[in-house]
């Protein structure tokens, strides 16, 4: 070592400039259906598309973009990265990242429904859907309800018809509406009422003889399982006068009434007993 030899009269220290290092990284893109949950495309390869990493470094998602409801034009996928040295330090700052976003598409989750096939027997009564059905093995995404359901189409008298689902609300586990999130189709029900069976009795009448001319009156014959609300009419075909001992037939019509004197008597389903 010589340098106590040298007058040294000037230092001119240098610089050590390190830049950061650039890359690009890409985030994913997919095309998801909606399940009432937050959704994310996962990554762990392919991230860096130009660019390399330094040989001690890696690089993993940081914050995952997640999204829950249906988006058919697509979200951006602006998930971010950190990139870590092989001793465990976080060293992102010292890259230069430029991010390409993928896009996230979140399709409706498709249901189809109907309004559930029901049957009454004629009971004087308005009868419309009340339950709705799932077909083609279709449901709802897990923990979440029907809201309220408004159907179409109503029957009181005996035929059938077809009924609809007018409007529909789907809600969350929390109770909140989700329904613009699902591609509701419906198809349509039906209803149907079937004729009341009802008996007629006390149509023999039994007299003993007397000299006296016989006549029949309807007002003892009787009704089972009517609609009590409902009045009802029996009309002689034949009339009967008679005072000799014998057996004598006679034939009636039965016109039954709701209010207001509507007929009603297709809606129930009876025979009529020829009388004696």
């Amino acid at each position: 070592d010589v340098t106590t030899n040298y007058e040294i009269k000037q230092v001119q220290y240098g610089t050590l400039k390190i830049t950061k290092r650039s890359i690009t990284v890409q985030t994913g893109s997919a095309t998801l259906t909606y399940n009432g949950k937050e959704q994310c495309v996962e990554q762990t390869n392919n991230i860096v598309v130009k660019g390399q990493l330094a040989a001690t470094d890696k690089i993993e998602v940081d914050v995952y973009s997640k999204f829950i409801d249906a988006f058919e034009e697509g979200y951006k996928n602006e998930t971010t990265f950190k990139i870590t040295h092989s001793d465990g330090s976080l060293v992102t700052d010292n890259y230069d990242i430029t991010y390409e976003y993928g896009i996230i598409v979140i399709l409706k989750a498709e249901i189809k429904v109907k309004p559930l096939d029901e049957e009454f027997t004629y009971d004087g009564k308005f009868h419309m859907p009340s339950s709705i059905e799932f077909i083609e093995n279709t449901s709802l995404c897990s923990g979440h309800v029907f809201g309220n359901i408004t159907y179409l189409g109503e029957i009181k008298n005996v035929g059938t018809i077809s009924t609809e689902i007018d409007d529909i609300e789907i809600l969350d586990d929390a109770g909140n509406p989700v329904t613009k999130n699902y591609n509701v189709v419906k198809e349509k029900g039906n209803i149907s009422i079937t004729k009341r069976s009802i008996e007629i009795g006390n149509t023999d009448l039994v007299f003993t003889y007397d000299g006296t001319y016989k006549t029949v009156d309807t007002a003892n014959f009787s009704i089972k399982n009517k609609i009590r609300e409902h009045k009802y009419e029996f009309t002689l075909v034949n009339s009967i006068n008679e005072k000799n001992a014998g057996t004598y037939e006679f034939t009636f019509d039965l016109v039954i009434y709701e209010d207001e004197n509507v007929d009603v008597t297709s809606n129930y389903e009876f025979v009529l007993p020829k009388g004696s």
